[in-house]
C-alpha cells in the first residue's frame, strides 16, 4: 500500500499522495513504539492508538477518491489503500 504513494510521491508534486504517506508513517511510529512486547500488549495498543487513526484514514481515503479521476494512478492506490 505505502509503495503506490510512494511511487506518486516521489515522481513530482502530489499532494495527496504525500498527504498519505504522512498518515501511513503514523501507523509505523505505533508498530516502532510497540516493537518487542508481547502479542497482547501489541493487540491492546493498536486497538487504542492505530483503530482511530485507521479510522480516520478511512475517511480521508474515502473523500481524496470521491474528488479525483477514477482513471489515474492515485485513485488506483486509493482504492488499494481502502481493500486494505
Amino acid at each position: 500500500m505505502r509503495r503506490n504513494f510512494y511511487e506518486l510521491a516521489t515522481a513530482g508534486p502530489a499532494p495527496i499522495a504525500s498527504e498519505a504517506l504522512k498518515h501511513i508513517a503514523a501507523f509505523y511510529a505505533i508498530e516502532k513504539e510497540i516493537r518487542g512486547r508481547s502479542a497482547e500488549e501489541r493487540r491492546l495498543v493498536r486497538q487504542q492508538k492505530s483503530r482511530p487513526l485507521a479510522d480516520a484514514f478511512d475517511v480521508w481515503l474515502r473523500g481524496k477518491l470521491a474528488l479525483i479521476s477514477q482513471k489515474i494512478k492515485l485513485a488506483e492506490a486509493t482504492r488499494c489503500a481502502l481493500s486494505r
